[in-house]
């Protein structure tokens, strides 16, 4: 079985970032190292954001985190977490900091993030944005074999962030309960 693409999120996410450079704040490293995988949830208290994790199926990959931070090594404005799963697939967690996100930058963002991945893929299931007061973004894409759905969130005020959770497998079949769940706090 082909293990799907990996690096799919962090060159989305890179490209994204230049649309919107200007307003990008950095991590710190207790933001950095707060992510917290445990059999029934993946958390990060610190960034307000959540998902469940069913059955334990996701658990770090030091492998696929090392080829995630050297191609993010240089932004500091970003933090990406990577997990894989245990019949295969894997979870990529990426955060952007802002100093103030607006609807305009949001739409921003998530243009450069569009734009690459329509552009890789095979076919597209979903592609849908909005904003209420906060902004929401779902994708679902498959390329080649892999079937890649990513839900975005954002959150505005004195603690500024885009979350950004993107589960790939090579079957469809489960992989949107992950990105579904994903919750980010006021």
């Amino acid at each position: 079985m082909a293990r799907p693409p990996s690096s799919c999120l962090v060159a989305l996410a890179l490209l994204a970032a230049g649309c919107i450079g200007d307003q990008l704040q950095p991590f710190t490293a207790a933001e950095r190292t707060g992510l917290v995988v445990s059999a029934d949830s993946i958390t990060h208290p610190t960034l307000g954001f959540s998902a469940p994790n069913p059955q334990g199926a996701y658990s770090r990959s030091p492998e696929l985190q090392r080829r995630v931070d050297s191609s993010f090594a240089g932004h500091n404005e970003m933090a990406v977490w990577a997990l894989t799963g245990a019949g295969g697939g894997n979870v990529i967690i990426q955060a952007t900091k802002f100093s103030r996100l607006t609807e305009d930058l949001f739409r921003a963002y998530i243009r450069g993030f569009r734009r690459e991945a329509v552009r890789q893929a095979d076919a597209v299931l979903e592609d849908t944005v909005t904003w209420s007061t906060r902004g929401e973004y779902r994708l679902e894409i498959r390329v080649q074999r892999a079937f890649l759905r990513t839900r975005c969130l954002s959150r505005g005020g004195t603690n500024n962030v885009i979350v950004c959770l993107q589960a790939a497998a090579v079957d469809s079949t489960g992989i949107g309960e992950v990105p579904a769940g994903l919750t980010l706090a006021e």
